[in-house]
C-alpha cells in the first residue's frame, strides 16, 4: 500500500494574517476591560466597606463645643433605650392580660395600664428624634462635671437613664424600691424599740386655811 505523502501546511494569506491580528487584539481588549471592570468592582466594595464599617458609624450625629456624638454611639444607645421600653411594654401588656375588664372594680386599673401602654407607644415612636437631644445634654453636662472636678461612672449614668424613664411613667427603678424598703424597716425598727419615758409632773393640792373666829368677851 502506498502511503500518502504528506502535505505541506498552506501559507496564511496577508487576509487571514491580519485578521487573525485583529482577534488577537479584540481578545487582548477583552480580558483589559474584564480586569478594569472586575478592578472597579472591588474599589467600589471596598469603598462600601470602608463606608459602612469605618467612615459612617464615625460620622457625628451632633457636636458639642468641638465634641462628636458619634454615629455607632446613637445606634447603640437607641437599641439599648428600645429594648427597654420593649421591655415595659411587654410588661404592661402583661399585667393587662391578668386583668378582666369585664370586672367593674378593675375599670381604673385597666384604663392606668392603658394610658401607660399609649405612652409608651409615643415615646418609642419619637425616641430616635428625641435621644438627639438627650444625649447633647448628657455631654454638656459631662464636660460641666470635668470642669468642676465631678467624676460620674457609667453604672450612675445608667441608674439616672432608668430613673428618668420609670419617673415618666410613674414607676420606680429598682434602686429606689430599694431605698424606700429600707427607709421602711428603718422607721419601723424604730417604732417598736422605742420606749416612752415618763413625765414627772407636780400637782398642786390646796390644804385648809384656819379660819380666825371672834370670842365674845
Amino acid at each position: 500500500m502506498a502511503k500518502r505523502r504528506a502535505q505541506p501546511d498552506k501559507e496564511l494569506t496577508k487576509k487571514q494574517i491580519a485578521l487573525s491580528g485583529r482577534q488577537r487584539q479584540q481578545k487582548q481588549r477583552l480580558f483589559i476591560g474584564l480586569a478594569a471592570l472586575a478592578g472597579l468592582i472591588v474599589v467600589v466594595a471596598l469603598i462600601g466597606v470602608y463606608d459602612n464599617v469605618i467612615a459612617r458609624p464615625a460620622r457625628p450625629v451632633a457636636i458639642v463645643n468641638g465634641t462628636n456624638i458619634r454615629t455607632d454611639q446613637y445606634q447603640a444607645r437607641l437599641r439599648y433605650e428600645r429594648f427597654l421600653l420593649d421591655s415595659l411594654t411587654r410588661q404592661v401588656d402583661a399585667q393587662l392580660a391578668s386583668v378582666d375588664p369585664s370586672d367593674p372594680a378593675n375599670d381604673f386599673m385597666v384604663q392606668y395600664l392603658q394610658q401607660i401602654a399609649s405612652q409608651v407607644a409615643q415615646q418609642r415612636a419619637g425616641l430616635s428624634r428625641q435621644l438627639v437631644d438627650t444625649l447633647v445634654e448628657e455631654e454638656l453636662v459631662r464636660q460641666k462635671a470635668a470642669e468642676v472636678g465631678v467624676a460620674v461612672t457609667d453604672a450612675q449614668i445608667n441608674e439616672e437613664i432608668r430613673r428618668r424613664i420609670a419617673q415618666q411613667l410613674g414607676y420606680v427603678t429598682e434602686a429606689q424600691a430599694t431605698s424606700i424598703a429600707s427607709t421602711a424597716v428603718a422607721r419601723t425598727a424604730t417604732a417598736e424599740s422605742f420606749t416612752p419615758t415618763p413625765t414627772l409632773t407636780a400637782t398642786l393640792t390646796a390644804s385648809p386655811t384656819e379660819v380666825m373666829t371672834p370670842t365674845e368677851e
